[in-house]
């Protein structure tokens, strides 16, 4: 999943890739989302989406029961004034027909992460500009050191290239030469716990980088580059859920966004170098061990969160960053929950999950409904607690201090 911003026509759009294509869904109203396009494209399980400028790149992994179309280019630029795309397909003579992944750089190169083609298995890079319509091949990347250098998926920022190599278990950080021909220099590797290295991305401006390992139980892991030739590992974590399966982590800020399958969307502030969890909306029905639940998140656009459910579909959420709140201690010793919201405008649901949470924003607990969470407040004799929903949120939050 990923958006678009029409900033002179005031519009957003969510960019959405399903089992036969791409919708465009006009959220600008985000309570009343409103589908405008779709583009098929070769029936896959894999689909990936990114933007440059007024344009959408769409690429598909392996499709089953169709031909492999390579990538796919959407000019999005009459999009809101007409409501139509323009759209051509592009293999670079038949180099590139699948692709697992792809990443825009600042730049405007375009990298593509576990393609295949007529020339085999690889990773390419080609410039966008200067006609983003038609891009040209410009580079390959190999690293010689690795035994298997396929990559799952990759982050570039500069000249700093970040890869995921879920076959080797490792996790790469690389200097590209300046006309993206190649790898100038491989700085430094890590292994990630569970050696299944799925997904990485860095920081904006700290020298922190997290990663996935997809697999049950498998972790999410913040670590430390500063220096690319030693890297630190700093914290590990997973979500209450042990058996779930992360998927793609996301750093906004000091914020990391987690699509976790079963979990739904999770979400950790970065504190003194940890993980501690602050968010959190299931998507999924489902529970447990699975590839089912949450596939993406996309955290880039205000107060909105986008996510995509195998099954369920697209979520459109309202983030609202959690304030530290003084303890309450007016009420006696023991628990005192705290509200983080005018309850006056809460209109609660008490079939709705319940998040405890402890002074830090550091999520203790969670109830699977109302009555659970009165059940563990008669069980410790917490003599008082007041309870909310955020708008629009889909859960509640108390605060608890003992």
């Amino acid at each position: 999943i990923w958006a678009y911003v029409d900033t002179p026509a005031g519009k957003t759009y969510a960019l959405i890739g399903t089992y036969e294509g791409t919708w465009i869904v006009d959220i600008t109203d985000p309570a009343n989302p409103q589908p405008v396009q779709f583009i098929s494209g070769p029936r896959s399980i894999w689909r990936d989406i990114k933007t440059w400028r007024n344009y959408a790149y769409v690429v598909h992994d392996l499709s089953y029961v169709d031909n492999p179309a390579g990538l796919q280019i959407i000019d999005l630029s009459s999009l809101s004034t007409t409501g139509t795309v323009t759209v051509r397909q592009e293999t670079f003579g038949d180099t590139i027909l699948t692709v697992h992944n792809i990443w825009i750089d600042e730049k405007g190169y375009l990298y593509f992460f576990g393609a295949s083609g007529n020339m085999g298995s690889g990773e390419f890079i080609a410039a966008l500009e200067p006609n983003p319509m038609y891009p040209r091949l410009v580079g390959m990347i190999s690293i010689p050191q690795l035994s298997n250098d396929y990559i799952h998926d990759g982050f570039v920022r500069n000249d700093t290239l970040w890869a995921a190599h879920i076959y080797e278990g490792v996790v790469t950080v690389s200097l590209l030469s300046p006309d993206r021909s190649g790898i100038s220099a491989l700085l430094g590797y890590t292994m990630t716990p569970a050696q299944f290295s799925h997904n990485v991305w860095a920081h904006s401006t700290a020298p922190l980088m997290v990663t996935t390992d997809e697999e049950s139980m498998g972790w999410v892991t913040l670590y430390n580059y500063q220096d690319p030739s030693n890297i630190q590992e700093l914290d590990r974590t997973r979500t209450p859920h042990s058996s779930s399966i992360p998927h793609n982590a996301i750093f906004k800020d000091n914020y990391v966004f987690l699509s976790y399958y079963t979990d739904g969307v999770v979400v950790f502030k970065i504190q003194n170098n940890t993980f501690n969890e602050v968010a959190w909306y299931d998507t999924s029905p489902f529970s447990g061990n699975g590839f089912r639940g949450c596939w993406g998140v996309y955290p880039f656009l205000d107060t909105l969160v986008l996510a995509s459910d195998i099954e369920q579909g697209l979520f459109i959420l309202k983030w609202d960053t959690i304030p530290y709140i003084p303890p309450d201690t007016s009420q006696g010793p023991g628990y005192t929950l705290v509200p983080l919201f005018d309850k006056t405008i809460c209109k609660h649901t008490l079939n709705q999950p319940v998040l405890v949470i402890d002074p830090s924003g550091k999520i203790i607990n969670r109830f699977g409904n109302w009555y659970l969470f009165q059940q563990f407040v008669m069980n410790h004799s917490i003599p008082a607690y007041n309870r909310l929903c955020p708008y629009n949120a889909g859960y509640s939050i108390a605060i608890i201090y003992r």
